[in-house]
């Protein structure tokens, strides 16, 4: 998870990130997949929701490069990235900027919800 998440702060992802992280997606969708204490079900669902924004929001914002490059990596955005020569101004920069921002505050929602997720099953299974 911490690589994935780095990762997307990096606007750089891995195709092979994915696959965990669709993996678990996945399993959590099984309705007979629900923990039996409150507290680390609750943290699961929301974490599980953050998770499925942040994959959602990426789906629609990463590209691999069109110039003959590997695609083996995705990039946020690239043909508007100046960092892969975006050259772009005003509204243009604008909306750049919010989506990196929004991308931004996901990562962080996601970030956080993972670790209040972590500390639940912590809390119960060191019990």
């Amino acid at each position: 998870m911490d690589r994935y998440l780095e990762a997307a702060y990096q606007q750089s992802i891995h195709r092979k990130l994915f696959e965990p992280i669709d993996r678990y997606l996945d399993w959590a969708r099984f309705t007979s997949n629900r923990f039996l204490t409150a507290p680390i079900q609750e943290a699961r669902e929301v974490f599980d929701k953050a998770l499925n924004e942040l994959s959602a929001f990426l789906a629609v914002n990463i590209f691999s490069l069109r110039s003959g490059a590997s695609t083996e990596f995705l990039y946020f955005r690239p043909d508007q990235n100046p960092d892969f020569g975006g050259a772009f101004s005003g509204p243009d920069r604008d909306w750049f900027d919010q989506r990196v921002l929004e991308l931004n505050q996901r990562i962080d929602a996601c970030d956080a919800a993972y670790k209040a997720f972590r500390l639940a099953v912590k809390k119960k299974v060191h019990v």
